[in-house]
């Protein structure tokens, strides 16, 4: 106990339980089972974030499809919020000459104050 008292490092704590580390300097984890809890979190969480991303942009890849496979070219930014379009994610954007360009996956669109326009697939 005394050589637990002498090696505790001031304000260093678990990562996942908060208890007091010992030992080492650069020890993060009190046991191996806090350090497999906390990064299973940390997995669980990114991988999560990841699904949410990837779910929206197939979302707005959907959405977009449907709207070139009735021939529309542009909608109305209401329209598409509407449908559940998320104007902040696209999987690419440049800037041409006079305007920004958005792709999500192989459809290339422009977003202007009221609209979504110049709706087309990509080669």
């Amino acid at each position: 106990m005394d050589y637990q008292k002498r090696n505790n490092r001031k304000g260093c704590s678990c990562l996942n339980c908060d208890q007091p580390l010992y030992g080492r300097s650069d020890k993060k984890f009190c046991s191996p089972q806090c350090r497999y809890e906390f990064n299973n979190y940390v997995k669980k969480f990114n991988n999560t974030e990841k699904k949410i991303i990837e779910m929206t942009l197939l979302q707005n890849y959907d959405i977009l499809n449907r709207l070139l496979s009735i021939n529309r070219k542009s909608a109305s930014r209401d329209e598409l919020r509407a449908l559940g379009f998320d104007i902040d994610y696209c999987t690419f954007t440049t800037v041409r000459t006079t305007h920004r360009v958005y792709r999500c996956f192989n459809i290339e669109y422009r977003i202007t104050k009221l609209r979504v326009v110049c709706i087309h697939y990509i080669n």
